[in-house]
């Protein structure tokens, strides 16, 4: 899940490593109009901002011209390097195969495959751990036995050995 999800008035001095602004239920730009707004949501991400939006809507608007003409010159769709993580060794321009992403609902059913992927992950790094202590555990008895057999085995030759 993510790890908030707020509207753009609520996110005002606060910063993401990623944000993803969902414009997909605009039907008109309505509060996006007032620049200030705009601001917030297009500044706060550290490393990457992924808008999902009708881009038909929103270029021919007189206040937001000229910050959607600067996204204009981006790419249209998000490509992803699956299983690539921040910092990453590729650099800018290293050859990679990637994915792209088709809409809003593409991008969930993605987020919520590699949250399964985790998920399943982490369940069974667990049951690989507890069968591991499982083993350390038998080990400490069978070493405490073998401790006990010879301290008590010692014991009984010792006084034998005074006697003789």
């Amino acid at each position: 899940m993510p790890a908030k999800i707020a509207t753009v008035d609520k996110y005002q001095g606060q910063q993401n490593d990623f944000i993803l602004l969902s414009l997909v239920k605009t039907k008109n730009i309505g509060h996006l109009r007032d620049v200030r707004r705009l601001v917030v949501a297009l500044s706060r991400a550290r490393l990457g901002v992924y808008i999902f939006g009708r881009t038909s809507l929103f270029s021919n608007c007189i206040e937001l011209a000229t910050a959607f003409n600067i996204l204009a010159t981006k790419p249209a769709r998000l490509s992803l390097v699956l299983n690539e993580s921040f910092p990453t060794q590729r650099k800018l321009h290293d050859a990679c195969e990637t994915f792209e992403i088709h809409n809003l609902q593409h991008m969930q059913a993605l987020v919520m495959q590699k949250m399964e992927e985790d998920r399943n992950f982490a369940l069974a790094r667990d049951k690989i751990m507890q069968a591991q202590q499982q083993a350390n555990d038998r080990i400490a008895e069978a070493q405490a036995r073998y401790t006990k057999k010879t301290q008590e085995g010692d014991a009984r030759v010792e006084p034998e050995a005074e006697e003789g």
